[in-house]
């Protein structure tokens, strides 16, 4: 048998032929099981709050002992987190999920953001703005810290701190030391 590659001739049993044989199964393995072998939730825009096995399938997301939440909203998840250490140490979400999870437990899915286009488009800060239009009034949780919305750098993106998908940043800590934890 021989295959045609690049202009040469790779004869069946030579060293070159096995390569690339070996690179073939490699890549088709790779493309085929990839989905398989990540633990990537898979995304669905028809997914209800609480309800984390519609996407993280089999993935284990909660502790054991973790209440059920399907069908919860975020302000039971935030009344309960609250109390968390016998209510000596006010638990907070921020940080610990994702404003996606967020969003998601207020009833708001991926196609609130998203559309229903294929493919999926990011959302820029103006389908923010629809929901979140007091964004400067509500981002002033602490008075002794400074307004992040209320920045000398302007209006940014929401994107540029609030990533809805991993863990969002404080932008403004490149600078300053805030100690933020952005939702």
């Amino acid at each position: 048998m021989t295959i045609y590659f690049s202009k040469k001739i790779l004869n069946k049993g030579s060293r070159a032929f096995r390569v690339v044989i070996m690179l073939a199964i490699a890549i088709a393995g790779y493309a085929f099981c990839s989905d398989i072998v990540s633990a990537q939730p898979q995304k669905s825009g028809d997914a209800k709050p609480g309800n984390c096995l519609f996407c993280h399938k089999e993935q284990k997301v909660l502790p054991d002992n973790h209440v059920k939440t399907e069908g919860m909203k975020l302000s039971a998840c935030v009344a309960c987190h609250a109390k968390a250490d016998g209510g000596k140490k006010p638990g907070s979400l921020r940080g610990v999920i994702t404003l996606s999870h967020a969003h998601q437990l207020n009833g708001v899915g991926c196609n609130d953001c998203h559309g229903v286009k294929k493919p999926v488009e990011s959302p820029d800060s103006q389908k923010c703005i629809e929901c979140h239009s007091d964004y400067k009034k509500s981002a002033r949780t602490d008075m002794t810290l400074a307004n992040m919305h209320d920045s000398h750098m302007g209006d940014l993106d929401c994107m540029l701190c609030h990533h809805v998908h991993k863990k969002s940043e404080n932008f403004c800590s490149t600078c300053h030391w805030w100690k933020y934890k952005v939702p």
